[in-house]
């Protein structure tokens, strides 16, 4: 809503954020797959959630966070809700994972 993405921006539901996003077919798998290359070979683990910018002149990656933040406002958060999940279904999901390790 303002000129810049800030932290009321980011946190505190300063600005519009549209999930799913309005990606073409082909920008949804070009950025998939860059954000699985971009985990892979920073060989995280069970998740990661990368950003990017998506423009007429390409993909552009800008950085990978491994500690998303889960308040309801957070893009993590409603990413999640877009594919019908939701935060404590996610927490569930990589407590097994762990579990399964040990």
């Amino acid at each position: 809503k303002g000129a810049f993405f800030d932290l009321a921006g980011k946190y505190q539901g300063g600005a519009r954020l549209y999930c799913p996003g309005s990606l073409s077919e082909t920008q949804k798998q070009a950025v998939e797959d860059a954000a699985r290359e971009v985990h892979r070979g920073l060989d995280l683990r069970d998740y990661s959630r990368s950003d990017f910018i998506v423009s007429r002149r390409g993909i552009y990656f800008l950085e990978v966070n491994t500690l998303p933040t889960f308040i309801p406002e957070s893009a993590f958060a409603r990413s999640l809700e877009a594919i019908g999940s939701s935060v404590g279904q996610f927490i569930g999901h990589v407590v097994n994972l762990a579990r399964e390790r040990s």
